[in-house]
């Protein structure tokens, strides 16, 4: 009798620490600040606004990772004109550092759209009727620069083609944004969602794990998480600076997600090897919305550029 009542009391306390855990942790839990910056149009197709397009699709893209927060355009532009800064200026990255700092941004998001094509074509459609049609390609690289440092943390680089109606200002813009969708996994992999176990609770044969992160991070149910061993601290020689490195474990799925938590399930022998305060990272993920296949909204955005 006196044995169940510990174990009934030794769980409770487990699951206190775990809630003292979360809150504490949820108020330390803050957003990357990050500006997207103007891009340079390289092209030849001002009328596509293929800079516009490129600005927009990656605010988009951003905007639905919840642990970045973005910095809004009207403040940008305000800062812009205070500054006395050229589109052009910010767009190759000039004094990009010093723009972000200004924001009060950590990362400074800006690139180029490199290059373009257009061409018109036809071909046999349905019930042997002729169609003609327009495709687009378009190259546009992205470039991420940390703030305090001015360091280029990203740097990627990617060619869009689509096909459509016969009108290079629509299909270009949309090609471009394939591009930037492709972009997308890249960017998760460079800036995860990261945080780290709480605690470890028996439930059954299986043992409950409690992460700090959830649903407003963007953690849902499914979503898959990699579980790391402790870091190994090396120094270099020369430098003395030093690296971590930890070594992957388990990548398994969420079981249930709240606002700032998340739990998944592992087995005895998995369990051995995970205690509180390891680290995690959930894997990247692209939402597909749309016939066109794209985590952007292509409609939205290709409207919004021809209502400016």
């Amino acid at each position: 009798m006196h044995q169940r009542c510990d174990t009934i009391i030794q769980k409770r306390l487990t699951k206190l620490f775990a809630v003292a855990t979360l809150f504490c942790a949820s108020l330390v839990q803050a957003a990357t600040i990050v500006v997207v910056g103007n891009f340079e149009d390289r092209t030849g197709f001002p009328e596509a606004r293929l800079n516009q397009a490129a600005q927009e699709g990656v605010t988009n893209l951003l905007v639905s990772l919840p642990h970045l927060q973005i910095v809004e355009r009207g403040r940008m532009d305000q800062i812009l004109e205070e500054m006395n800064f050229s589109q052009s200026a910010f767009a190759d990255g000039t004094n990009a550092a010093e723009f972000g700092r200004k924001l009060g941004a950590e990362l400074v998001v800006f690139g180029s759209v490199s290059s373009a094509s257009y061409s018109e074509g036809q071909r046999t459609g349905y019930n042997n009727q002729t169609e003609y049609f327009g495709k687009g390609t378009v190259s546009v690289n992205i470039q991420i620069i940390e703030v305090e440092t001015n360091k280029t943390l990203f740097s990627e680089s990617a060619t869009g083609t689509t096909t459509g109606d016969r009108n290079r200002s629509t299909v270009l813009p949309e090609a471009l944004l394939y591009a930037v969708n492709d972009i997308s996994v890249a960017i998760q992999e460079k800036f995860p969602i990261k945080g780290y176990v709480i605690a470890v609770e028996e439930n059954g044969r299986k043992f409950d794990v409690y992460l700090d992160i959830g649903k407003q991070v963007g953690i849902d149910k499914g979503r898959k998480i990699t579980i790391f061993g402790e870091d190994k601290v090396f120094v270099h020689p020369v430098t003395k600076e030093e690296f971590r490195t930890a070594t992957p474990l388990f990548t398994e799925k969420v079981n249930s997600a709240q606002d700032t938590t998340s739990v998944i399930s592992l087995s005895k022998k998995q369990i051995a090897s995970i205690a509180p305060g390891q680290r995690v990272e959930a894997q990247p993920e692209v939402k597909k919305t749309g016939s066109n296949g794209l985590a952007l909204p292509v409609g939205d955005i290709l409207q919004g550029l021809f209502k400016k």
